[in-house]
């Protein structure tokens, strides 16, 4: 133990940079959990309205299935999901950007950057929790345009090959000639 000129006991010097490398780290792991957690509303957000915008070109194709073919909103659920995998291939890295640009503008416009900087942290540390981020959302991106995408696609021409096929049987009734359309 060391005795300072107060009279306190302090601690070893060992000690006390153990103490302020483990805070530091704390204090780092706490950064990256807040830009995180700035990056995530506005990821969500975007993406929302992202696959909300392109939904609504495949709006039309799907109210004319339940309208014209009467199709049940069991099956029309399910073609919404087989078709979600391509809507994300385009909108997570658009909703990724907007992110990064709205997080960091919010922590610039409230002087935040400022103060983290002031504190001794480097630019690109500042910037590690956005390209973890980015990075998942390239790796999720690749997979669902490798695999998730291609399945999909596969999937949703069975499913709908499977209602045509429905769809002639029911057009069919047993114990009745069908005639030729004339012409």
């Amino acid at each position: 133990m060391v005795v300072t000129k107060s009279g306190d006991a302090g601690h070893p010097i060992y000690l006390v940079f153990f103490q302020l490398f483990v805070l530091s780290k704390t204090l780092i792991r706490l950064l990256d959990r807040y830009i995180f957690f700035e990056l995530l509303p506005p990821f969500l957000t975007s993406l929302t309205g992202l696959c909300f915008i392109i939904f609504t070109k495949e709006m039309l194709r799907l109210v004319d299935l339940v309208v014209s073919r009467g199709i049940s909103l069991t099956a029309l659920g399910s073609i919404v999901l087989h078709l979600l995998p391509s809507f994300l291939v385009l909108t997570l890295p658009i909703a990724c950007l907007i992110a990064s640009i709205s997080a960091f503008n919010r922590l610039s416009f409230d002087n935040e950057v400022i103060a983290i900087r002031a504190a001794g942290v480097s630019f690109w540390r500042i910037n590690l929790p956005v390209v973890v981020f980015s990075g998942v959302v390239f790796l999720l991106t690749s997979f669902l345009s490798q695999w998730g995408q291609p399945w999909a696609n596969v999937s949703l021409k069975t499913m709908a090959l499977s209602v045509i096929e429905d769809e002639m049987t029911l057009a069919v009734d047993s114990g009745v000639f069908n005639e030729p359309i004339p012409g």
